[in-house]
């Protein structure tokens, strides 16, 4: 295993800020087609509040280095 991770160390993502980023030239970017539909909804799983703080922190950071990214989306929890 050790062998393995030496020689595909490129593979592996080691902090946030290389989350979700591939490169173009092996991964272009491509279209999903859809078709028109009425969107589902779906509500939110609540916070304990005695996490509530330690969880928006978290949020807070993913945010910060782009691993979650505003959305319009139709889809969105309310």
């Amino acid at each position: 295993m050790h062998h393995f991770m030496c020689i595909q160390n490129l593979s592996f993502v080691w902090c946030n800020q290389e989350h979700s980023h591939f490169r173009k030239d092996f991964f272009p970017s491509i279209e999903i087609p859809t078709i028109l539909h009425k969107p589902w909804t779906q509500q939110n799983i609540p916070i304990p509040p005695g996490i509530y703080e330690d969880v928006g922190r978290i949020i807070q950071s993913k945010i910060a280095v782009g691993v979650y990214k505003p959305s319009n989306s139709f889809y969105q929890t309310r």
